[in-house]
C-alpha cells in the first residue's frame, strides 16, 4: 500500500500495475464531493506543486483541515516543493 498521491489516487483505493494505491476516502475529512473534484481537476493535467494545487482548487471545496490532513498522508509527497518563504506556504493552508 503506497501513500496517497495527489496526482494518482482515486476516491477509493485501486491498483495499478500490481501497485495499491490508497485513495482519498481513507483520509479523514475528505469527502467523496472533495475526491471528486481533486480528480476532476487533475484531469485538466496534474498539479505541478502545493501551490498549484491551492490556486486551481477552491477552499470553499478544500478547506484548511482537510489541506493539513492530505500533506500528512503524504499525498503531495512526490510533487515539488516550492521553495518559498514558510509563511507564504502556511498561508495557503
Amino acid at each position: 500500500l503506497t501513500n496517497p498521491d495527489i496526482n494518482r489516487s482515486e476516491a477509493q483505493t485501486t491498483i495499478v500495475d500490481n501497485e495499491i494505491i490508497m485513495g482519498f476516502d481513507l483520509i479523514d475529512k475528505v469527502s467523496k464531493t472533495t475526491a471528486e473534484k481533486i480528480i476532476r481537476e487533475r484531469n485538466r493535467g496534474d498539479f505541478k506543486s502545493f501551490e498549484d494545487f491551492c490556486q486551481r482548487i477552491r477552499p470553499k471545496d478544500c478547506n484548511k483541515a482537510v489541506k493539513e490532513n492530505l500533506i500528512n498522508a503524504g499525498a503531495f509527497d512526490n510533487i515539488p516543493i516550492t521553495h518559498k518563504p514558510i509563511e507564504k506556504q502556511a498561508k495557503l493552508i
